[in-house]
């Protein structure tokens, strides 16, 4: 397939991903939207993970504040891997080892830092934030050390968390302000 192609595919995923969800609740079609750009555009781009640089976990704090843990969890777990399956079929990107559509370690840690947020009803939504992300990085480097066998990246780690203080609790203002407006 294509480059073009694969891209006029990719959009419709996204278009239909949040007609889909806009007529459950429309709140869950921005969250949507967000987690395709976060999954499907900027994980496409490896290097920049290394740097911290992703939204789900301040949009599955958000997850967790309007839908409580379990449905965050849920969500998380087959929606991450179906967007990643979506980039891998539809962009001429290397296939991942893991097998498509299957919920690999990182995207049960995914859903975990949502479980864990939705759990932290009483804290400000920046302690939600800070939370999860530190306790993504402990899940991540489990994961990494004794289900993927790989040595234990601190530097991303940290670089996670940094980005998620610095950018991802700005964003998840906006989106919880987007999603108020929409209410």
């Amino acid at each position: 397939m294509d480059f073009l192609k694969g891209l006029m595919f990719l959009g419709l995923t996204l278009a239909a991903g949040f007609v889909i969800f806009a007529v459950f609740d429309f709140r869950l079609a921005i969250i949507f939207g967000f987690l395709w750009i976060d999954k499907v555009i900027i994980s496409a781009f490896g290097a920049v993970r290394y740097f911290g640089v992703e939204l789900t976990t301040v949009l599955g704090v958000i997850l967790a504040m309007l839908y409580g843990p379990w449905f965050a969890f849920i969500f998380l777990l087959f929606l991450i891997p179906l967007l990643h399956a979506f980039k891998y079929l539809f962009l001429p990107l290397p296939q991942p080892e893991w097998p498509l559509f299957v919920p690999s370690p990182y995207n049960i840690v995914d859903a975990l830092g949502a479980l864990v947020a939705g759990f932290l009803t009483p804290f400000s939504f920046l302690i939600k934030v800070f939370i999860t992300a530190v306790a993504k990085d402990i899940f991540f480097a489990f994961a990494e050390k004794f289900m993927i066998s790989k040595p234990v990246d601190i530097l991303s780690a940290v670089t996670s968390v940094v980005f998620n203080m610095l950018v991802g609790y700005p964003f998840g203002l906006f989106v919880l302000a987007l999603i108020q407006g929409t209410a």
